[in-house]
């Protein structure tokens, strides 16, 4: 029988969604690949657990860059290995597939996107706005003659857009996110603590201490890796005002888009914007006091989505299910 498939293949997670089913599968975009014959030795969160401790005959990569592929042969190896685990063998070959794709992204950065899915040999191919499938994941009023914002913050990066009558009127993107924090983490525990330590450790200590607004209550938490001056293993403190301070760059950048698209927001629907306000989404929107830090500096309502890791394909699920409401 064939399957419709929703994509959304992040720089940081990949989720499918298969019409009738719901969400089958939500991973890191990580995969573990055999050196020589190509063999996917393991995806998602076993590859990530693998990150720095494989051998040199495994290869562990994540294949996303910035919110776009840089590795086409590697997301060819997920996309192949992921449908055959979800769908069985050879059964994604009659599937329509749809694919949400940052809309600040090249006709270029498309095309890779769409080469590595019809390398699979999928039916056909759609591909949907990242920042409408959220808003449609959110279940905003996107046909509606009012204005609905979205910011979705990303693992490799931001866009936000402001949405109107079935359409997106204007947008800002900017390539930054998640993984621009994690090494400005990785940067500050260098040069003030003289100790290494890997994107994983940076971006659990951002998971448990981070915090966007400076006020907020300063937690601390123990990171370990190498210390520099010894070469020996080591673990230092940090706290929320010393993560803050690292990632500070990052968080007014993120402000910085949103505040051009209300710029440029048509006077029709800026006042809609008064009321509605802002709609976070990804995953750096849970980063601590993000809410609370854009509303203090836009004057405008700010609410993290429900779930903000899945909305997008949420979005996705919802075109797949109603066509012809969407």
């Amino acid at each position: 029988m064939d399957k419709d498939i929703g994509i959304d293949l992040g720089t940081k997670n990949i989720s499918v969604y298969v019409k009738g089913r719901g969400l089958v599968f939500h991973e890191p975009t990580v995969v573990a690949i055999k050196r020589g014959n190509g063999k996917v030795l393991a995806l998602g969160g076993a590859a990530k657990r693998m990150l720095g401790r494989s051998s040199r005959d495994v290869q562990v990569v994540n294949p996303m860059r910035e919110g776009v592929i840089a590795d086409l042969s590697a997301t060819e190896a997920i996309f192949r290995h992921m449908f055959e685990q979800v769908l069985g063998y050879g059964s994604y070959r009659r599937s329509k597939v749809m694919v949400c794709a940052p809309i600040g992204s090249t006709h270029l950065e498309r095309r890779a996107l769409r080469n590595a899915v019809q390398s699979v040999g999928a039916r056909s191919m759609d591909m949907l706005d990242e920042p409408m499938a959220a808003a449609l994941g959110a279940k905003l009023p996107v046909s509606e003659p009012v204005a609905s914002m979205i910011v979705d913050i990303g693992g490799g990066i931001t866009e936000a857009a402001i949405i109107s009558l079935g359409g997106i009127v204007n947008h800002t993107s900017m390539r930054c996110g998640g993984e621009k924090m994690d090494e400005a983490i990785q940067s500050h525990v260098r040069r003030r603590h003289n100790m290494l330590i890997s994107r994983g450790e940076a971006e659990e200590a951002k998971i448990r201490a981070g915090k966007a607004h400076p006020d907020l209550e300063d937690l601390v938490v123990t990171v370990r890796g190498r210390n520099l001056a010894t070469g020996l293993p080591d673990a230092v403190k940090v706290t929320s005002a010393e993560i803050h301070e690292a990632i500070r760059d990052q968080v007014s950048a993120i402000e910085r888009i949103a505040h051009e698209a209300l710029e440029r927001c048509p006077a029709e629907l800026a006042g809609d914007l008064m009321t509605s306000g802002i709609n976070l989404t990804g995953g750096g929107s849970l980063l601590r006091g993000m809410d609370d830090y854009l509303r203090e500096k836009l004057g405008i309502p700010v609410r993290v989505m429900d779930d903000p890791l899945r909305s997008i394909v949420r979005g996705l699920g919802y075109v797949l299910e109603s066509p012809t409401e969407a």
